[in-house]
């Protein structure tokens, strides 16, 4: 892992004469100790940030599916809306023929008795 130093920073190191004639842009044992360091804690931080996201996910997948919308896929709450759909829509049937407003669609005594 290579990183350029500023004109200014390379004069500095040149000056204080820790090289002599060596490469100014080389880091010293104690920066690549630290950057190494610094690289192993980005990781595991970024690690520990996917394990939390993906904790996350789950438990609101989770709770989708408890009130019957999953994430993945959604049928299971479409079918529900639908089924709801159907049901109200016999209801209206149901209370407009015992009303009398609506004349029977389906003459039939099984289903007259019903309604």
């Amino acid at each position: 892992m290579r990183f350029r130093l500023t004109p200014e920073e390379r004069r500095a190191r040149v000056s204080e004469g820790r090289w002599g004639w060596a490469n100014p842009n080389r880091m010293t044992r104690r920066e690549f100790i630290g950057l190494r360091k610094r690289m192993y804690e980005d990781k595991k931080r970024k690690e520990e940030e996917a394990k939390s996201r993906r904790k996350a996910q789950k438990s609101a997948q989770i709770n989708a599916k408890d009130t019957g919308m999953a994430i993945k896929g959604r049928r299971g709450g479409k079918l529900k809306w639908l089924i709801l759909l159907v049901l109200l829509a016999i209801a209206i049937y149901i209370y407009l023929r015992k009303t009398g407003r609506i004349p029977p669609i389906i003459n039939h005594p099984w289903i007259e008795r019903f309604i």
